[in-house]
């Protein structure tokens, strides 16, 4: 996807505001200094939050997608593969 994607520099205490449906990220930080980062989403009471993932075992053009909690995206590493007690499925990569 990075090909595909917009680079949109930014600057310390920059304010970005998005739908959070639009697919998004960041370059590796390759410096000693920790990168700090908020987020905050509005949702309504009953929306499902999801977490799309993808590496070398997901099957070519797919992508795994999970029905993740309210907790999953501050207490799990979201780059690595979720834990099994997410719910899981198979969808065809978006070209």
């Amino acid at each position: 996807l990075w090909k595909e994607m917009i680079d949109l520099p930014i600057q310390k205490g920059d304010l970005i505001c998005f739908d959070s449906a639009l697919i998004h990220g960041s370059k590796a930080n390759l410096t000693s200094t920790t990168r700090v980062a908020f987020t905050t989403t509005i949702l309504p009471i009953d929306f499902q939050l999801v977490h799309y993932y993808k590496d070398k075992e997901t099957p070519q053009n797919k992508v795994e997608v999970y029905d993740v909690d309210e907790f999953f995206f501050s207490n799990e590493n979201i780059m690595q593969r979720p834990p099994s007690r997410y719910n899981k499925k198979i969808e065809e990569w978006i070209k």
